[in-house]
Protein backbone atom coordinates (compact mmCIF):
# COMPACT_ATOMS: atom_id res chain seq x y z
CA UNK A 1 0.00 0.00 0.00
CA UNK A 2 1.08 3.44 -1.15
CA UNK A 3 1.88 5.52 1.88
CA UNK A 4 1.28 9.48 1.87
CA UNK A 5 4.39 10.94 3.25
CA UNK A 6 2.15 13.98 4.05
CA UNK A 7 0.27 12.71 5.71
CA UNK A 8 2.65 11.21 7.66
CA UNK A 9 5.18 14.04 8.26
CA UNK A 10 1.51 16.18 9.38
CA UNK A 11 0.68 13.47 12.25
CA UNK A 12 4.17 13.56 13.13
CA UNK A 13 4.26 16.92 13.85
CA UNK A 14 1.01 17.53 15.72
CA UNK A 15 0.37 20.50 13.43
CA UNK A 16 -2.19 21.58 11.33
CA UNK A 17 -1.63 21.62 7.86
CA UNK A 18 -1.87 25.42 6.16
CA UNK A 19 -4.68 25.27 3.53
CA UNK A 20 -3.81 27.67 0.62
CA UNK A 21 -6.11 28.85 -2.13
CA UNK A 22 -4.11 28.33 -5.23
CA UNK A 23 -6.39 30.86 -7.52
CA UNK A 24 -5.81 33.67 -4.85
CA UNK A 25 -2.06 33.31 -5.31
CA UNK A 26 -2.72 34.06 -9.23
CA UNK A 27 -5.11 36.71 -8.64
CA UNK A 28 -3.05 38.47 -5.33
CA UNK A 29 0.32 37.35 -6.49
CA UNK A 30 1.96 36.23 -4.16
CA UNK A 31 1.40 32.65 -1.76
CA UNK A 32 1.83 35.18 1.92
CA UNK A 33 -1.50 37.21 1.06
CA UNK A 34 -3.10 34.02 -0.49
CA UNK A 35 -2.27 32.58 3.03
CA UNK A 36 -3.45 35.06 4.98
CA UNK A 37 -6.24 35.09 3.19
CA UNK A 38 -7.40 31.86 3.36
CA UNK A 39 -6.76 31.71 6.84
CA UNK A 40 -9.17 34.46 7.64
CA UNK A 41 -11.73 32.91 5.17
CA UNK A 42 -11.45 29.44 7.74
CA UNK A 43 -12.50 31.67 10.49
CA UNK A 44 -14.62 33.81 8.68
CA UNK A 45 -18.52 33.23 10.26
CA UNK A 46 -17.37 31.70 12.74
CA UNK A 47 -16.82 34.60 15.83
CA UNK A 48 -19.34 36.41 17.80
CA UNK A 49 -18.95 39.73 16.13
CA UNK A 50 -20.98 39.87 13.10
CA UNK A 51 -19.24 39.70 10.05
CA UNK A 52 -15.40 40.21 11.39
CA UNK A 53 -12.75 37.90 12.76
CA UNK A 54 -10.30 39.38 15.08
CA UNK A 55 -6.69 37.75 15.02
CA UNK A 56 -3.73 38.94 16.90
CA UNK A 57 -0.33 38.92 15.21
CA UNK A 58 1.01 36.05 17.21
CA UNK A 59 -2.03 34.13 16.72
CA UNK A 60 -1.98 34.69 13.13
CA UNK A 61 1.60 33.71 13.32
CA UNK A 62 0.76 30.65 14.70
CA UNK A 63 -1.70 29.62 12.04
CA UNK A 64 0.05 30.77 9.35
CA UNK A 65 3.69 30.98 10.10
CA UNK A 66 3.63 34.50 8.56
CA UNK A 67 5.69 37.37 10.62
CA UNK A 68 4.26 40.76 11.92
CA UNK A 69 6.12 42.57 8.48
CA UNK A 70 4.44 39.88 6.00
CA UNK A 71 1.15 40.18 7.92
CA UNK A 72 0.96 43.61 7.79
CA UNK A 73 1.89 43.51 3.67
CA UNK A 74 -0.73 41.32 3.06
CA UNK A 75 -3.55 43.37 4.66
CA UNK A 76 -2.27 46.61 2.95
CA UNK A 77 -2.14 44.79 -0.60
CA UNK A 78 -6.15 43.12 0.04
CA UNK A 79 -7.19 46.54 1.73
CA UNK A 80 -5.70 48.10 -1.89
CA UNK A 81 -7.79 45.78 -3.81
CA UNK A 82 -10.73 46.04 -1.51
CA UNK A 83 -10.83 43.02 0.03
CA UNK A 84 -10.31 43.61 3.37
CA UNK A 85 -11.45 46.24 5.84
CA UNK A 86 -9.40 46.71 9.39
CA UNK A 87 -10.35 48.19 12.29
CA UNK A 88 -8.73 47.84 16.62
CA UNK A 89 -10.67 47.17 19.41
CA UNK A 90 -9.92 46.67 23.05
CA UNK A 91 -6.98 47.08 25.45
CA UNK A 92 -4.35 45.84 24.27
CA UNK A 93 -5.47 46.84 20.68
CA UNK A 94 -6.22 43.53 18.95
CA UNK A 95 -6.83 43.57 15.17
CA UNK A 96 -10.25 42.81 13.34
CA UNK A 97 -10.67 41.85 10.02
CA UNK A 98 -13.89 42.35 7.66
CA UNK A 99 -13.89 40.10 4.22
CA UNK A 100 -15.89 41.88 1.78
CA UNK A 101 -17.23 39.57 -0.02
CA UNK A 102 -18.77 40.70 -3.13
CA UNK A 103 -15.67 42.39 -4.21
CA UNK A 104 -13.75 39.24 -3.39
CA UNK A 105 -16.40 37.07 -5.49
CA UNK A 106 -15.93 40.16 -8.56
CA UNK A 107 -12.07 40.09 -8.17
CA UNK A 108 -12.09 35.74 -8.32
CA UNK A 109 -15.20 36.08 -10.77
CA UNK A 110 -12.79 38.53 -13.36
CA UNK A 111 -9.71 35.72 -12.80
CA UNK A 112 -11.46 32.38 -13.52
CA UNK A 113 -13.70 34.69 -16.94
CA UNK A 114 -9.57 35.38 -17.85
CA UNK A 115 -8.48 32.48 -17.34
CA UNK A 116 -10.96 30.46 -19.24
CA UNK A 117 -10.57 32.98 -22.34
CA UNK A 118 -6.87 32.83 -22.09
CA UNK A 119 -7.15 28.63 -21.61
CA UNK A 120 -8.72 29.09 -25.34
CA UNK A 121 -5.71 31.03 -26.84
CA UNK A 122 -3.63 28.94 -29.23
CA UNK A 123 -0.75 28.53 -28.86
CA UNK A 124 2.37 30.03 -31.13
CA UNK A 125 2.68 26.69 -33.34
CA UNK A 126 -1.45 26.49 -33.18
CA UNK A 127 -1.61 29.95 -34.70
CA UNK A 128 0.32 29.65 -37.10
CA UNK A 129 -1.07 26.55 -38.36
CA UNK A 130 -4.39 27.83 -38.46
CA UNK A 131 -3.28 31.21 -39.99
CA UNK A 132 -1.99 28.66 -42.98
CA UNK A 133 -4.95 26.87 -42.90
CA UNK A 134 -6.79 29.93 -43.64
CA UNK A 135 -4.16 31.04 -46.34
CA UNK A 136 -4.62 28.13 -48.45
CA UNK A 137 -8.37 28.43 -47.95
CA UNK A 138 -8.51 31.53 -49.34
CA UNK A 139 -5.85 30.65 -52.39
CA UNK A 140 -8.24 27.88 -53.14
CA UNK A 141 -11.36 29.77 -53.18
CA UNK A 142 -9.52 32.26 -55.75
CA UNK A 143 -8.03 29.90 -57.48
CA UNK A 144 -11.59 28.57 -57.85
CA UNK A 145 -12.78 31.92 -59.06
CA UNK A 146 -10.32 32.22 -61.60
CA UNK A 147 -10.98 28.77 -62.91
CA UNK A 148 -14.56 29.88 -63.00
CA UNK A 149 -14.03 33.07 -64.88
CA UNK A 150 -11.34 31.11 -67.46
CA UNK A 151 -13.59 28.52 -67.98
CA UNK A 152 -17.18 31.43 -68.44
CA UNK A 153 -14.73 33.29 -71.28
CA UNK A 154 -13.10 30.03 -73.19
CA UNK A 155 -16.59 29.34 -73.76
CA UNK A 156 -17.85 32.53 -74.67
CA UNK A 157 -14.45 32.40 -77.50
CA UNK A 158 -15.64 28.83 -78.24
CA UNK A 159 -18.39 27.59 -77.19
CA UNK A 160 -19.59 25.26 -74.77
CA UNK A 161 -17.10 22.77 -73.76
CA UNK A 162 -17.86 19.06 -74.39
CA UNK A 163 -17.65 16.93 -70.62
CA UNK A 164 -14.97 13.64 -71.73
Amino acid sequence: MAQNYNSMYIKASGEQPIVINKAFCNVFGDMKTAAFLSQLLYWFGRGKYKGWIWKTIEEMQNETTLTRSEQDRAVKKLKKEGVLKTKLHGAPPCRFFNIDEERLQEIMSDYYTKRDESENVLSPEEEIKEQLEIRQREIQERLTIETRKQQEEDEKKYGPLLPF
